[in-house]
Order: C-alpha cells, then sequence, then structure tokens
C-alpha cells in the first residue's frame, strides 16, 4: 500500500502531478511575499535624496530661455524646464503664471495647429492654477485671460457665423450652445 504513494504512473501519477503543480503555486507564493522573488529595488536610503533644484533657478533658466523666444525651440525648452520645476513644486504661483505665459506665447506664434491648440488649453489649466494659488496677484489673472482669448474670439466667430447663416436663433436669455461649452 505504501509503494502505491509512490506510484507515478497511471491514476495516482495524474493525481500526483495536479498537487505538484498546486504545491508549486503555493512556494512561488510564499517566495513573492517574502521579497525573495521580487525584483523591485529597494527604497534608496533616506540620505540619498532626488536633487530638486530650486525655483529660483529653475525661472532664471526659464526666462533665460524665453529671452530667445523668436525661435520656439527655446520657448518649447523653457516650457519643459517649468514642467519639470512643477512636477517637484506643484504650488508654486511663480512656474504655474510662466506656463500660462509661455503656453500662450507658443500657441500665438506656432505654424502647427495641434500645438497651438495644446498650447492654448495647457496656457488656460495653468493660468487657473496661478489664480488658485495667488488669487491677489495680478500675473496668473492676466495671462489666464491671455490665453482664454483666442478660444473666446473662435467660439464669438462660430456663433456669429451660425446667426448670419440662420443656423443659430437667439430668444431672450437663451446661451447660445458654441458658448455654453466654451472653456472660459
Amino acid at each position: 500500500m505504501c509503494m502505491q504513494g509512490l506510484d507515478n504512473t497511471g491514476r495516482n501519477g495524474q493525481f500526483w502531478l495536479a498537487n505538484a503543480n498546486k504545491l508549486a503555486g503555493i512556494a512561488l507564493a510564499g517566495l513573492v511575499l517574502t521579497g525573495v522573488g521580487s525584483c523591485r529595488k529597494s527604497a534608496p536610503p533616506a540620505t540619498e535624496s532626488a536633487s530638486v533644484r530650486p525655483i529660483g533657478d529653475v525661472t532664471a533658466e526659464a526666462d533665460r530661455l524665453y529671452g530667445g523666444r523668436e525661435d520656439l525651440t527655446k520657448v518649447r525648452q523653457a516650457l519643459v524646464a517649468l514642467r519639470q520645476g512643477q512636477a517637484a513644486e506643484p504650488g508654486s504661483y511663480e512656474l504655474a503664471w510662466r506656463l500660462a505665459k509661455f503656453n500662450y506665447y507658443l500657441g500665438a506664434h506656432s505654424a502647427d495647429e495641434t500645438e497651438r491648440e495644446k498650447a492654448y488649453r495647457d496656457g488656460i489649466a495653468a493660468g487657473r492654477l496661478a489664480v488658485k494659488l495667488q488669487d491677489g496677484k495680478p500675473d496668473g489673472h492676466f495671462w489666464l485671460g491671455e490665453a482664454v482669448t483666442p478660444t473666446f474670439w473662435v467660439a464669438m466667430l462660430l456663433v456669429a457665423a451660425g446667426v448670419i447663416m440662420g443656423q443659430l436663433s437667439f430668444e431672450k436669455g437663451a446661451v447660445p450652445q458654441p458658448l455654453a461649452q466654451a472653456e472660459v
């Protein structure tokens, strides 16, 4: 009877194979739970912190690049620097209003329509953040207004074209659809 347990042929062999798969699964789960099977690096010691550039350095570099804004590549580089700074300091008003300003400039001067639209959207978002962070300071309000202006005029032109073409009519107190959907 004891020898039948060691028999790995026939019906008992299938039973052994099914149990072996279960045992292997349990062993693998144990390794993962204990960390032996983990391929993730351990966290760096507390003394090794990632280097975060001071906001003053980031804004100085971005302003320097923006000084050469005739070359839109410089504006794009400045935007990258500001976004990296904002990733480290998401609550920085100085970074937010500059992002709104630089995105407005890129949107106003880019020949690529997709890049223009994205720049205006990003400028609006950055301007809103700046206003949220420091409502009493003018830079955020100004650059938010500048970023919104092109999209506002496009919406107004669409409304005017719809009225002229007879596709829109105004009722007293009604808001035209394109204006109700505009991101203002």
